[in-house]
């Protein structure tokens, strides 16, 4: 994702540094597409599967320093936007949970 693309995505999440996956789906989003069907992302908002945590949660220990400017609730707000804009978009039940539940 070029700079600028990553800097517009960054203001939309209030400054904060946004995940992976909100970078991902944005990208996606400016590809195109004519559906994109996001499954099993949560914001971290129902935890994360123990085996996630055991290993990788920990090999990433002295990183997770620099990880603390993600802010899940200004990138869900980011997300909604998108879901408002973009009629393409299909979500799993899970997210529809999250979402519902943030709201």
């Amino acid at each position: 994702m070029p700079a600028e693309e990553f800097n517009k995505v960054q203001n939309e999440c209030d400054g904060t540094l946004p995940s992976t996956a909100t970078l991902a789906i944005a990208d996606l989003i400016n590809q195109g597409p004519k559906t994109l069907d996001i499954r099993g992302i949560t914001f971290g908002k129902t935890g994360y599967c123990d085996r996630y945590k055991n290993d990788q949660w920990r090999k990433n220990a002295p990183n997770r320093a620099r990880t603390t400017k993600h802010n899940p609730d200004k990138q869900i707000e980011f997300f909604k936007l998108l879901l408002k804009k973009h009629n393409f978009i299909l979500i799993d039940e899970e997210l529809k949970n999250v979402l519902d539940f943030v709201s």
